[in-house]
């Protein structure tokens, strides 16, 4: 799977939503870190997806970054 996101993003650099379904690949395989890289990336092209910005959130969450994740759920509340 990860080969198939990379070519994806490789392919289409400039399409947060190859960012944003690979962050949510690492997010289901407990890989905090990388999806929280992915995710920044998909919200750099596209800076109102919610959805990034809430998965961002759980991502930094799991990492004790709790600051950084209440202000990513709140603004994810503000945009939907």
């Amino acid at each position: 799977a990860v080969a198939t996101y990379r070519k994806a993003i490789a392919a289409e650099p400039n399409g947060y939503q190859n960012y944003f379904f690979f962050g949510n690949f690492h997010l289901s395989q407990s890989n905090w870190k990388a999806a929280e890289d992915m995710y920044r990336q998909a919200l750099a092209i596209a800076p109102g997806l919610a959805s990034a910005h809430m998965n961002l959130g759980l991502a930094l969450k799991q990492q004790g970054k709790y600051a950084e994740a209440e202000q990513e759920l709140l603004l994810t509340r503000k945009l939907r």
